[in-house]
């Protein structure tokens, strides 16, 4: 007989580099003040829930890393980093101002499918094969109960996996949006 395992994904709370426009990717920016308070919130409620999660995994990016630190301390559970479930690698782009990446890389987001962004990042077909390693990973894990906190840029194609949906070339597909402390 299976037993139904129930996994939570959370993307991080809100950085610095969200309040300041800045495109993160691989950059490492931590919590905002109001980023500290959403997670503080956002473990509250995972607690009031009675959330006791078998596993709780971190994108090692600060943003989410601290974001799973304040939910493990309040749901007293260890945090466990991974690598499969940073957010996109940049390439050139990471930790620059959103409206300069516009000035500098024009069309970047009617790449091929398989060009690096930013000249020396993760193609969206990279991203895509990483986010499936990802969730293959978790479900091979066998755990139950599972927290992931991660970055919407990934679990966009987390979801896309989920619901067996292909990439499309200029991202013609469906775009799932995830607000920042937010639980799917």
């Amino acid at each position: 007989m299976h037993r139904k395992r129930k996994y939570y994904f959370i993307r991080h709370a809100e950085s610095i580099g969200n309040a300041q426009g800045y495109h993160q990717g691989h950059a490492d920016f931590p919590l905002s003040d109001l980023g500290i308070l959403q997670a503080e919130k956002l473990a509250e409620c995972l607690s009031s829930e009675a959330i006791n999660p078998d596993l709780l995994l971190s994108s090692r990016l600060s943003r989410a890393s601290q974001t799973a630190e304040i939910i493990g301390s309040r749901l007293q559970i260890d945090v466990e980093l991974s690598p499969l479930w940073m957010e996109r690698n940049s390439g050139k782009l990471n930790g620059m101002l959103v409206e300069e990446t516009h000035e500098i890389y024009e069309n970047e987001d009617n790449k091929p499918l398989y060009e690096p962004v930013g000249k020396t990042g993760e193609s969206i077909w990279d991203l895509y094969f990483r986010a499936g390693e990802a969730l293959q990973s978790l479900l091979r894990s066998g755990v139950e109960c599972a927290l992931v906190v991660t970055h919407g840029g990934l679990l966009n194609l987390v979801f896309y996996h989920i619901f067996g949906i292909s990439i499309q070339a200029d991202f013609r597909g469906p775009d799932f949006r995830f607000r920042n402390a937010s639980i799917s």
